[in-house]
């Protein structure tokens, strides 16, 4: 998952930014900005070098690093399939990490890849922040895997999780006609583009239930069933993250049935036949348990995924019967009220916040509604509304700690609340607003008390601020909360003014002391 812990703002904005729905168009602008992406593949002129440098790549294997040859400062991580061989043309998947941890998806990807033939690269450059540096990354990567690899263009992928999940929408369309599959895992389209029959590929989407963007994923799912576009969408047990292993393949199995469909890929019967087979097996057995709503969910599945490949007329009506059950009516209901109750909470947290801190807190560029524009301009006592929201957060964690039974709801809510508050503070530290960051990062202590990440984010931001005593006392809580990185510390220009403190030189021993031991 995201780690929210042990980063400094800095290092997290660029990690984390673009997250939240709200602030994506913030971090990912519009389609120009892929105007220099080149999509040719080198001709037969670089054919010898070519070849060099395939043959010294491994197969069968993750490369942590691959360095670009037109470009040395960009790089990626690689896995090739161990029967790939330079006389065929080869799917590839383009995978971005919204910190640049390219192996991460690519390790994740690797067991799909291998058994279905898939090239698997992950940029070790893309991260979230300006669009310019993901596009930097995008025709650096392109390059180097076109001249390295035979590759297949009509089948070509991306995946990506959180902002890259957006990266990865937003080169769709760049390459519109190139790309024929996108992986969303935990995103889904930046906020300047919006899903259409127009929409030029396929989409596999992932989110955990205790994801704050479970709401933005399942609405994302019902659009583009509306529109018409091929997708699927799985839910797992978990946070914010990166989909799990078996999903991952999972979901370059389904571009291979996709591509099937589509008649990029010749139609194999044992294949198609296989994946039916098991994909009806286990919305049977659903339903053979009384599971009625994943049963429904498991044939419609079905039905979207094998229409015009499998007679399905018996599965329409079952999956029409199990519709208009009661259980299945419930559980549509209780769905819509879940994410319903999630907003409302989003929406009470955000208007205490705003009449805590004032709209001052946030960085110029973010969008507020009327409501709590209202709520902040009326606040006489900011005092009174921070002792509330304090209330507010400590009685939802309250309740995910006592397993609640709206818990992951109340997760959900928590999670993306810290989020949203680190990411305000980004913003307002990069803006030099160090007394309104200390304010943000402030909320979100109460959210995550045990946040290393927050407590040494607070105590550089006092360090600025000059508040010397502060500064310390947070960054002894980073430490016992399991903040360690010595370098930081030592080099970090956020702390030069406590920096030659004898309690921070006492701090930075017992550190490496502990280190050592």
């Amino acid at each position: 998952m995201a780690d929210f812990n042990n980063m400094r703002v800095s290092q997290w904005w660029i990690r984390c930014g673009g997250m939240r729905g709200r602030s994506a168009a913030v971090h990912f602008g519009s389609l120009c900005i892929f105007g220099a992406l080149t999509v040719g593949i080198a001709g037969p002129a670089n054919r010898r070098a070519q070849q060099v440098t395939r043959e010294a790549t491994p197969t069968g294997a993750l490369v942590q690093k691959l360095t670009c040859s037109q470009d040395p400062t960009q790089s990626y991580a690689a896995y090739v399939p161990s029967g790939y061989n330079d006389g065929t043309a080869w799917p590839i998947l383009y995978c971005f990490d919204p910190g640049a941890q390219g192996a991460m998806p690519v390790e994740a990807f690797r067991d799909g890849a291998e058994k279905y033939g898939y090239i698997v690269v992950g940029s070790n450059n893309s991260r979230n922040g300006p669009m310019a540096i993901a596009s930097a990354a995008i025709n650096a990567v392109w390059k180097d895997t076109h001249a390295r690899f035979n590759i297949d263009d009509t089948r070509i992928y991306a995946a990506g999780f959180s902002g890259g999940a957006r990266v990865a929408c937003q080169f769709g369309y760049a390459l519109a006609g190139k790309v024929a599959g996108v992986v969303a895992c935990g995103a889904g389209f930046p906020t300047n583009i919006f899903p259409s029959r127009s929409t030029p590929f396929v989409v596999f989407s992932t989110v955990g239930n205790a994801d704050f963007n479970y709401p933005e994923m399942v609405r994302l799912a019902r659009t583009l069933d509306s529109v018409g576009v091929a997708n699927k969408l799985r839910v797992f047990d978990g946070p914010h993250q990166w989909a799990p292993k078996d999903l991952c393949s999972e979901s370059i199995e389904w571009m291979q049935l996709q591509a099937m469909k589509s008649g990029k890929l010749e139609k194999k019967a044992a294949f198609i036949d296989e994946v039916f087979a098991r994909e009806l097996g286990a919305a049977q057995a659903y339903e053979a348990s009384a599971k009625h709503y994943e049963a429904y969910l498991g044939y419609e599945a079905l039905i979207k995924d094998f229409k015009g490949m499998r007679d399905l007329t018996g599965l329409e009506k079952r999956a029409t019967d199990l519709r208009n059950s009661k259980e299945v009516k419930q559980a549509l209901k209780q769905e819509k009220d879940d994410i319903d109750k999630q907003t409302a909470k989003e929406r009470e947290l955000q208007i205490l916040k705003r009449a805590a801190l004032g709209r001052a807190a946030e960085p110029p560029d973010s969008p507020i509604d009327a409501a709590v524009n209202r709520s902040a301009d009326s606040s006489q006592d900011q005092a009174a509304a921070l002792a509330d929201l304090k209330k507010a957060i400590a009685s939802l964690r309250k309740k995910v700690e006592d397993s609640s039974p709206d818990r992951i709801i109340w997760r959900r809510v928590l999670q993306g609340f810290f989020v949203e508050c680190y990411e305000t503070a980004a913003g307002l530290l990069q803006a030099k607003s160090y007394a309104l960051a200390v304010a943000n990062l402030q909320i979100a202590a109460e959210v995550r008390p045990d946040s290393r990440g927050v407590f040494y984010n607070l105590a550089c931001c006092y360090s600025r601020l000059r508040e010397k005593r502060k500064a310390l006392d947070a960054l002894k809580k980073a430490i016992e909360n399991g903040y360690g990185d010595l370098r930081s510390l030592e080099t970090e220009p956020d702390l030069d003014t406590i920096r030659p403190e004898p309690e921070f030189r006492r701090i930075l021993a017992d550190l490496a002391s502990k280190k050592q031991q």
